[in-house]
């Protein structure tokens, strides 16, 4: 083994030097197990599989590793993770609110994998190391030489501007199948796989029967991407209303994020907002926000009480990447906003149902947990933005800001 560890230390100096390499994901090189001993990860790449997970696993990546170990409630398993996955603010990464994960004393750069990184780990030897498909495209070379030393299984980043149901059939689309799929072989998790896909699809199922019909035009705003943002930022793609069968009243772009001026907002004429608390940072004070809540203020508090905007705060589906399991739950609670699918008792249960079905007992808490984080970012932002509420916009001397209606 020292042999190797040299030769992997001298491989990884001369790539350093050499030239970065390219990558591109096709998702017709993951042809499942070449053999009972090894399994096709995300990138057509082979992968040893550990005999077990005794030595611990590492993730390199903020975009999904963590997340998908979590899925498999390995939590106590995993040794080393992005420095951020231990010191950045919870927000919406449920699986922090389910696990312990601040707890962590090991810890890497963020989103990226370097010779020293190689080094450490592979002396480190744990049974596994994850890596995130973004990590992977911008550090292929570092990635297969650590591969010389410990087992090293890379997932595909999903898109959050894409749906990740097949529409027509409304179960998990082939490449998140194929994901969690393969995860269970290299885990030695496969039972486990299995509920995962089949929980997934079940609760899609439920989604599509519920589907009902609605007036609504909707705009999500104050959307998370690459941090908080302001109320005139929205995603045209926005899973949980999309698997609701409705399209955000926006939706002429196919970029992730666009940030619209306050006369594009006017025009849409739409009728309710769904507002991610993150953005509680960027209300007061933030040019952009004051803008469109002076248009709603104006509008809500007209003569004509037919045009008004009727405003909830939803759950933020994207921190370090799209959360699968809030985007999911969050689901839930706008079917109950769009067609009172159920009671506001029977949505609450199911959404901590789901949480539950993701982390088991560990997971019947992330609803309050996550609901406690953002009453006391709101409150310390000078604003009422509380999960699950309806609020309005009230003006003071300072300009605008929100309070539960």
């Amino acid at each position: 083994m020292k042999t190797k560890l040299v030769a992997v230390c001298l491989v990884a100096i001369i790539v350093v030097a050499g030239a970065a390499i390219v990558f591109t994901w096709n998702s017709d090189d993951v042809k499942g197990n070449e053999s009972s001993d090894t399994v096709k990860d995300m990138a057509g790449r082979s992968v040893e599989i550990p005999d077990n997970l005794d030595r611990g696993i590492v993730t390199f990546g903020s975009v999904d590793p963590l997340r998908f170990v979590s899925y498999f409630n390995l939590n106590e398993k995993v040794i080393e993770v992005d420095d951020g996955d231990v010191t950045d603010n919870k927000n919406g990464r449920a699986y922090s609110y389910a696990y312990d994960y601040d707890k962590l004393t090991k810890v890497h750069s963020d989103n990226a994998i370097t010779s020293e990184d190689v080094e450490r780990v592979a002396n480190l030897q744990p049974s596994l190391v994850i890596v995130g498909g973004n990590v992977y495209a911008n550090y292929a070379d570092m990635v297969n030489i650590l591969a010389k030393a410990v087992p090293v299984f890379v997932l595909k980043s999903m898109s959050t501007s894409a749906a990740y149901w097949d529409p027509a059939t409304y179960k998990l689309n082939d490449d998140f199948t194929q994901q969690i799929t393969q995860l269970g072989i290299v885990l030695k998790e496969t039972d486990r796989a299995k509920e995962l896909i089949s929980g997934f699809n079940k609760y899609l199922q439920e989604l599509k029967s519920m589907i009902g019909t609605t007036d609504e035009k909707i705009i999500t705003s104050g959307l998370t991407i690459s941090g908080s943002n302001p109320l005139n930022v929205t995603f045209p793609f926005y899973a949980p209303l999309e698997v609701n069968g409705v399209s955000n009243v926006y939706n002429q772009s196919k970029d992730t994020k666009v940030e619209l001026d306050v006369e594009t907002v006017a025009k849409l004429n739409m009728t309710m907002m769904l507002i991610d608390p993150s953005s509680s940072d960027k209300i007061i004070g933030n040019n952009s926000s004051q803008l469109v809540m002076d248009y709603i203020y104006g509008v809500n508090n007209d003569a004509d009480p037919s045009n008004d905007i009727s405003m909830y705060t939803v759950l933020p589906i994207v921190w370090d990447g799209c959360n699968w399991d809030v985007s999911l739950v969050g689901s839930f609670y706008i079917s109950y906003l769009l067609y009172d699918s159920m009671s506001h008792k029977d949505v609450m249960n199911k959404m901590n149902e789901i949480f539950e079905f993701f982390y088991g007992s560990d997971g019947s808490s992330v609803i309050s947990d996550m609901s406690q984080f953002f009453n006391e970012k709101s409150s310390k932002n000078g604003v009422e933005l509380p999960l699950f509420s309806q609020v309005e916009i009230v003006k003071n001397a300072g300009g605008y800001t929100f309070s539960v209606a």
